[in-house]
């Protein structure tokens, strides 16, 4: 009985030993790799202790792009080196933000550039500020469906137009005053009128009907005699009109 308690005594003892020189064994290569990385740090510049917002990034992993570049060069040049880098982190900072709160593109100082709003392309109108290939197209596909602009302001009529936008595209377009599609009242059918913005299926089928009766319109005065038809309207499709 005395052997085997001096057996399960000694069993225990042994165990108690070896759990006791793993902790120890534990806690010196903490100890070194702590000290290992205290030495890296400081050969990279940061400092024991250091609570700048570089040395934050860095120690916690989330140091990248910038933050690397400068570890990487302080590594060869030193400490003040690296200091250096630091102190133009608020710097990068402000031009970052700027660089996305800035438009993709930058504007175009060409007072001198003037084009002919009525043969223009949609390259040529991409060079005015504010214009891109979305409203050059819609700007010549609605002066396809006009026949030609007669005026500046008729640009108010394209879709997404806004007053800034116009304004500036204004200062760069003129009108020659040739290039205009005009339209034989006393020919065209209901079809070729309605295809103007300015007319309507039932203004257009107005229009046919009257001269079919034997009116013969020889002026934007005698539109007035078509009921559907008011002043403005008639304003307005009158340069588009031939007698």
């Amino acid at each position: 009985m005395e052997n085997k308690s001096e057996k399960r005594g000694f069993l225990w003892l042994t165990v108690v030993l070896a759990l006791v020189l793993a902790v120890l064994l534990i806690v010196r290569l903490t100890w070194r790799t702590a000290d290992k990385e205290e030495t890296e740090w400081a050969k990279m510049g940061v400092a024991e202790g250091d609570t700048s917002e570089v040395g934050y990034r860095l120690r916690s992993g989330q140091g990248e792009g910038k933050d690397r570049l400068r570890v990487k060069q302080g590594q060869s040049k030193g400490k003040a080196y690296y200091g250096k880098w630091e102190k133009r982190d608020r710097k990068w900072n402000r031009e970052e933000r700027k660089e996305l709160e800035e438009p993709a593109f930058e504007r175009k100082e060409r007072k001198e550039f003037v084009v002919d709003l009525n043969s223009a392309d949609t390259l040529d109108l991409m060079e005015i500020y504010g214009v891109g290939p979305y409203f050059a197209r819609a700007i010549v596909k609605y002066r396809e469906k006009l026949g030609g602009y007669v005026s500046k302001e008729q640009l108010m009529e394209v879709y997404g137009m806004k007053e800034d936008r116009y304004g500036e595209i204004a200062k760069h377009v003129r009108l020659d005053g040739e290039g205009v599609k005009r339209i034989n009242v006393n020919q065209a059918d209901v079809k070729e009128l309605k295809s103007h913005p300015y007319l309507d299926y039932w203004q257009a089928k107005a229009i046919v009907e009257l001269r079919e009766k034997g009116t013969s319109y020889r002026s934007a005065e005698d539109l007035l005699q078509v009921s559907l038809l008011d002043e403005e309207t008639i304003k307005k499709i009158e340069p588009y009109l031939e007698y």
